[in-house]
């Protein structure tokens, strides 16, 4: 029995030692002192983050190489690792933590180095030459921070691109020319992988010329011409790439001499995103007018413009101007290419309707809080292009108050494609008289479509995120501004003189009434009647006195149902009214039948567009949205219009 104790005692000794010789890495239960082989499987294929897949090169075939950094950055001899298959398996020390740095370019398909990077170091990828608008010259990076003593044995990694790609487009076909070059300064040529930046340190410099003579090109997908393309390195936030672009333009009457010079400075650029400067090419003309825009490689472009900042001056009233060009016909639209233009337009709207003229906004314009006066009544076309008009500022007392007083044509469309953001506030008292106030406009006699409005809107009586009145149409129009007012909608607060149509729109801003009242999308109506569909509202209704009547959608339901009708709409939450049974609780039903023709289909396709009869009223084929949203925490969780980012 005694020896039997000892053996057992022995054994225990045995298993205290051998345990006190396989110390385990805190938290992960791994020992210290060992390997363990990751498996490292590379994607550019859009399977998670990215959307674009990597393009097929004709004579070209991607190579991908692995190098692996210690704790302080260092890269470790031995486990770099160049693949064609885009999977590494490295064998890596237990008990340490390593940065792993993957880069994919383009070989000859016989074999070889890459004509454009030299990957010695991923922390400094360097140029060898300046790149150029051949898909070969295109790169895809990606890191990952792993512990060998990780229990993931595989690991997927999404790469993206490491280069910008600017594209120099015209919204019209260059008649009349015989060459356009482009010079572009001020280039990176180098890149860091580990953190996504570069510098002008090392390699050649990235500096480029190109040549274009060939004008007969075909216009694109958003029938714009793209005439001269090229790839460069940037950072991901931007930092480090700001370019600056020199063109020459020649023209056929005089093909040997430089005929106009434009410069487009600091141009930003950004690393898996195109950077498009759009011009305004026209041979007979002595100026030129650009605007930029950026998107992910294989996204639709957004317009992000130039922006023009008001010295909180207005000119002097000339109904004579003609902008930054243009005639005011629908064929060649007055230009409003600065912030000193727009004060011109809204300086001149006191002597002049502009009757039936055409108005386009090409750029960004910040008005930085300087006092703003409405303009006056605008019986034109203003058609925004999805420029932003941000820092508005308005404290008038007024009938109609709003970015533009007020709105009305004989036109189908009177303001589109405008996205404002400020403050607006009618310090009119309440006199149970008349006063419209609004984000857009105080009262819209006519349409307005593709428009949004944030920051706050304030007035005595009838107030709303887009148009205070709304004697017309609102399509596919976004409020997320606070609105109060006597009677206040998200959208539009009340109606004057004719039947509310409001369709495609939705509210997320708070909307308040001081006893009156307030409804998510619509006010009140004053008896003559509305029509909403598909639209929706996630923002607080309420009244700050506790009295009133409120709605999530609207606070009023006339009497005559031939004039009142409201589908398809969806809220947060109900209030206790008698239309109520109209609303459906997001959550709580499932969606129509999202199919083509319906208001509730969406696409990422769509275009905004519809059907109307003869009152511009939506009818059919209704290309509102983009995404039905997720209701639940997902991206995103509510609908998105067409139009939103």
């Amino acid at each position: 029995m005694k020896t039997r104790h000892l053996l057992m005692s022995l054994i225990a000794l045995v298993a205290i030692l051998i345990a006190s010789c396989s110390e385990q890495q805190p938290g992960t239960g791994m020992e210290v002192g060992g390997t363990k082989t990751l498996t490292f499987r590379l994607t550019t294929d859009g399977q998670a983050q990215t959307r674009a897949a990597a393009p097929s090169v004709t004579g070209h075939k991607l190579q991908y190489i692995l190098q692996v950094l210690d704790a302080g950055g260092n890269i470790i001899s031995g486990y770099t690792q160049t693949v064609e298959t885009g999977t590494f398996n490295v064998t890596l020390p237990l008990g340490v933590a390593y940065t792993c740095l993957f880069w994919a370019q383009y070989i000859p398909d016989a074999g070889g180095d890459n004509e454009f990077f030299d990957t010695a170091d991923l922390k400094a990828v360097a140029l060898k030459k300046p790149l150029t608008a051949d898909d070969q010259c295109q790169a895809f990076c990606a890191t990952a921070s792993v512990a060998a003593a990780d229990e993931a044995l595989t690991h997927t990694v999404v790469m993206k691109r490491a280069v910008a790609q600017v594209n120099i487009k015209s919204d019209t076909q260059m008649a009349g020319y015989s060459k356009l070059t482009a010079a572009y300064t001020n280039v990176p040529n180098t890149f860091n992988v580990q953190d996504n930046t570069v510098t002008a340190a090392g390699g050649v410099s990235g500096n480029a010329n190109f040549e274009i003579i060939d004008f007969t090109v075909s216009p694109g997908a958003d029938g714009k011409y793209i005439y001269q393309s090229a790839y460069f390195l940037a950072s991901a936030d931007g930092t480090g790439s700001m370019l600056d672009i020199a063109l020459n333009t020649y023209i056929t009457a005089a093909p040997g001499a430089v005929f106009k010079t434009i410069t487009v400075n600091n141009v930003p650029t950004k690393k898996n995103v195109r950077t498009n400067v759009l011009m305004d090419f026209a041979a007979t003309s002595s100026t030129y007018t650009y605007t930029l825009d950026f998107a992910d490689f294989d996204a639709p472009d957004v317009n992000h413009k130039t922006v023009s900042t008001w010295d909180g001056t207005y000119p002097a009233a000339n109904t004579s101007a003609t902008y930054s060009g243009g005639d005011g016909t629908q064929a060649n639209p007055y230009i409003i290419g600065s912030a000193t233009d727009f004060a011109q337009f809204a300086v001149n709207t006191a002597n002049s309707f502009y009757n039936d003229c055409y108005f386009k906004l090409d750029v960004d314009i910040n008005l930085d809080n300087k006092p703003w006066t409405p303009t006056q009544r605008f019986r034109g076309v203003f058609d925004g292009q999805h420029h932003k008009i941000t820092g508005l500022k308005i404290s008038v007392a007024g009938d109609y108050v709003g970015l533009f007083s007020q709105i009305d044509n004989t036109l189908p469309t009177a303001i589109s494609n405008l996205h404002v953001s400020g403050n607006v506030e009618n310090t009119t008292p309440y006199t149970s008289g008349f006063n419209t106030t609004g984000g857009i406009c105080g009262t819209n006699y006519r349409e307005i479509t593709n428009c949004s409005f944030s920051g706050s809107v304030r007035g005595a009586e009838r107030v709303g995120g887009i148009a205070g009145a709304c004697d017309g149409n609102i399509i596919s129009c976004k409020n997320t501004a606070s609105v109060f007012g006597r009677e206040a909608g998200g959208i539009a607060g009340r109606n004057s003189t004719a039947k509310a149509i409001i369709y495609g729109c939705y509210n997320e801003g708070t909307i308040e009434t001081d006893g009156g009242s307030a409804g998510g999308i619509y006010g009140k109506d004053d008896d003559f009647g509305f029509d909403i569909k598909g639209c929706y509202n996630i923002g607080t209704v309420q009244s700050s006195s506790g009295a009133g009547s409120l709605g999530a959608i609207t606070s009023y339901w006339g009497d005559n149902g031939s004039d009142y009708t409201m589908t398809s709409c969806y809220v947060k939450g109900k209030y206790t009214l008698s239309h109520a049974t109209e609303e459906t609780v997001f959550g709580d039903g499932a969606w129509p039948t999202p199919t083509s023709g319906t208001v509730w289909y969406a696409d990422p396709s769509n275009d905004g567009t519809y059907t109307a009869d003869g009152s511009g009223v939506p009818t059919g084929n209704y290309k509102f949205w983009k995404s039905l949203g997720s209701w639940n925490g997902g991206t995103p969780e509510y609908p998105k219009l067409w139009w939103e980012e």
